[in-house]
């Protein structure tokens, strides 16, 4: 296990991160540096240094004395999220999921001014109360709602270390809507390294000709580049991950980036890495699904995650079924793969359970004493994925298990 060595920054930075997450008790002004500690903050440039890619943020071993320092803070608090149901327009809570009062922004990347403090439902102060949240690898930020999907510059396994553009610099899928790369032009997106089309570019020098958001961008570093055409491209580095930000707007791009932070879970109750689904689990589970989180996981832990609302958590709460005390599944709960998508239902007491979805062989639900395997149908995947953007561009489907029907709902292995 490789082993980090902190200085004292680090811990200045630990002892916020555990002030942030109760902010109901921590002090007025967090941007003072703490006595002793000699540590500096950034000032949020382009060109802050990142986490050392060799401390991987989930090997890192955190010292007994910091992380007390960091978590003893009284009065554990529960900040519920709220969401938008998609077929009532209902607001619900998010209910059971333990949240940070502030997302907690890194302290190499962020600047910690009073305008990126957390509101009450955990997005950053002076972001508009209808933009989203999106995640990738353990960092969060916000984008405005209409904002649709696609890809970004890879370098995958399969390209012996060749930078791949897969995405073509356009929106493939957007909010509300199962169709798949017929979107309009000029259609703002959030991109991501996968492979979106198989009509890929090598080394790709082109941009998007609209705002985007690129995660995690193969051969892009941080830093500022201005193209002829007036398009910035602004890029940070947040934990281990790259955030870039393409738009002629300074503020836009400002506000974005602002908005960008380390998180170990984010809005829609999702981790940064695989739950345990049975560890993870309320016993008993949910007796009135108020809300579902969608986590979707690949390589580099959580992909994207979504959300819907009360109407469809019932819907597929009532498909699925309940929990079948000593039923088992015919395949592992909790494994750790690509393209893993873990469902987290909760009701308004606190109670939920994660479900692991796989097409090919059914919906995996825990209980006491081993899992329950439910088939994959209609009736338990329309409810999270018909009409969900994030669901068509990022999980994919196929194979001779999946029926049309289903088909419909998700992204070709090929794009």
């Amino acid at each position: 296990m490789t082993k980090h060595t902190y200085d004292d920054a680090d811990l200045e930075r630990m002892i916020r991160d555990g002030l942030r997450h109760h902010a109901g008790d921590a002090p007025s002004d967090l941007g003072a540096p703490l006595p002793g500690s000699g540590g500096s903050r950034s000032s949020g440039s382009a060109t802050a240094a990142a986490v050392p890619p060799s401390s991987p943020r989930w090997r890192w071993v955190l010292p007994a004395a910091a992380a007390v320092a960091a978590l003893a803070v009284p009065g554990a608090i529960l900040v519920a999220n709220t969401l938008r149901d998609n077929d009532s327009g209902v607001t619900d809570p998010v209910a059971g999921a333990s949240r940070s009062a502030s997302t907690g922004a890194d302290s190499s990347t962020t600047s910690e001014s009073p305008k990126t403090a957390a509101t009450a439902d955990g997005r950053p102060a002076g972001i508009p109360a209808d933009w989203r949240p999106e995640s990738y690898g353990g960092v969060q930020l916000w984008v405005p709602p209409t904002w649709g999907w696609g890809g970004a510059p890879m370098a995958p396994d399969w390209g012996n270390g060749e930078v791949l553009d897969c995405s073509e610099g356009r929106a493939f899928t957007v909010p509300g809507s199962s169709a798949y790369e017929f979107v309009p032009d000029g259609v703002p997106y959030v991109g991501r390294p996968v492979m979106m089309t198989d009509a890929c570019v090598g080394s790709p020098d082109v941009h998007p000709k609209v705002d985007a958001v690129w995660f995690d961008a193969a051969g892009v570093k941080a830093g500022t580049e201005s193209y002829p055409d007036g398009v910035v491209r602004e890029t940070r580095s947040v934990g281990e991950v790259t955030v870039t930000v393409f738009s002629k707007d300074a503020a836009l791009r400002e506000r974005i980036l602002g908005s960008a932070s380390s998180v170990t879970v984010d809005a829609n109750g999702c981790p940064a890495s695989p739950p345990d689904v049975i560890r993870d689990s309320t016993p008993a589970g949910p007796t009135a699904p108020a809300s579902l989180g969608i986590c979707v996981y690949a390589a580099k832990g959580l992909l994207w995650s979504g959300a819907v609302g009360a109407k469809a958590a019932a819907a597929y709460g009532k498909a699925a079924g309940p929990h079948a005390p000593g039923a088992t599944a015919g395949g592992p709960a909790n494994r750790r793969g690509e393209d893993e998508v873990y469902l987290r239902l909760a009701d308004a007491a606190g109670r939920m359970r994660w479900d692991r979805y796989d097409a090919a062989i059914g919906v995996l639900s825990p209980t006491d004493s081993g899992t329950v395997l439910v088939p994959a149908t209609v009736a338990n995947t329309a409810p999270w994925a018909k009409d969900n953007g994030g669901v068509k561009a990022y999980v994919i489907g196929g194979g001779t298990a999946l029926d049309a029907a289903l088909q419909q709902y998700f992204r070709g292995i090929l794009g």
